[in-house]
């Protein structure tokens, strides 16, 4: 199971979590980046061009956005 698809089943806990300061805000930002990046992914847009629209929207570099996907794709243990 990939970070983004955990974060996407646990996702009102993963908010929660947030807003009482035991998850870093930034992990429900890089979700964001990645849904947005997914979204354009599966609107056939080759990768290069849904990383440079996703960096665009979100006004980053697009060699953060390529970090994002590195993390998010991440496996991570069931155990955890």
């Amino acid at each position: 199971m990939t970070v983004f698809v955990y974060i996407g089943q646990n996702l009102e806990r993963m908010r929660e979590e947030t807003a009482l300061g035991l998850i870093k805000s930034s992990v429900m930002l890089h979700f964001e980046i990645y849904t947005r990046y997914d979204y354009y992914r599966k609107s056939d847009y080759s990768v290069s061009n849904s990383v440079l629209y996703t960096a665009d929207d979100y006004k980053i570099n697009e060699r953060w956005v390529y970090k994002v996907i590195k993390r998010m794709e991440r496996e991570i243990s069931k155990e955890c």
